[in-house]
């Protein structure tokens, strides 16, 4: 059920709290073919352009208990192929049926993404990847 997913207080960046975020995702078009998997130890990511094996990370932001669910993890040691730092899976605040897959070249651009001179950004050191998921009440499969 959508609301008891990543439903968890802020501040705990132990993987062990993303524990209801793990599993595999889907997206569904066609740019972003492939799936992310978040497990317990790992984040790995294969996109039609990217591909980051499997590899530890650390947990940056979660969503409390009162917001849509969301998690940000930093990818600890990137593969060679992988294109993001920071990967994140949100339910989108302005339609509650639709989640979204977003990947951040670096931690910076993650944290200025919603800044205008950042947001619509064309330089490859800003540009996020954004994949939808699949439009159901949990995204993953």
């Amino acid at each position: 059920m959508v609301l008891s997913f990543c439903l968890l207080a802020v501040g705990t960046a132990a993987a062990a709290d993303a524990a209801p975020c793990f599993g595999k995702y889907k997206p569904w078009s066609q740019g972003c073919n492939g799936a992310a998997y978040l497990r317990a130890k790992t984040i790995e990511w294969r996109t039609t352009w990217s591909y980051c094996k499997p590899s530890a990370y650390e947990v940056i932001d979660i969503a409390s208990k009162d917001e849509p669910p969301h998690i940000a993890v930093r990818i600890k040691k990137r593969s060679k192929r992988c294109g993001f730092d920071v990967v994140e899976i949100e339910q989108l605040q302005y339609d509650m049926k639709m989640w979204s897959l977003n990947g951040y070249p670096s931690l910076e651009a993650y944290q200025k993404r919603d800044l205008p001179e950042w947001k619509n950004a064309v330089s490859d050191a800003r540009m996020r990847l954004t994949c939808p998921l699949d439009p159901r009440d949990d995204p993953r499969v």
